[in-house]
């Protein structure tokens, strides 16, 4: 599976990821994150996410800067 996740702000974001069972939540744990690598396309800034996964998960997206952050979740159910 290949995810593309994006945002945009000032000052630019930084964008974490996490893949998680379907009930937990990440927000409980800071350490639990990934930085994506990103790069720059039309003034947003973008990271890609590759996994491959056997049972239902859920792929978290965050952007985190000085004034802030949001995320976005999509869930992956495997049947």
């Amino acid at each position: 599976i290949n995810v593309r996740c994006s945002a945009r702000g000032k000052p630019r974001p930084q964008l974490l990821y996490v893949i998680a069972e379907e009930n937990d939540d990440p927000e409980a744990e800071e350490d639990v994150w990934t930085i994506l690598e990103t790069t720059i396309e039309n003034d947003n800034v973008v990271g890609d996410v590759e996994f491959t996964t056997l049972s239902s998960k859920v792929l978290h997206c965050k952007a985190k800067n000085t004034a802030g952050s949001n995320s976005s979740s999509l869930t992956f159910a495997v049947r």
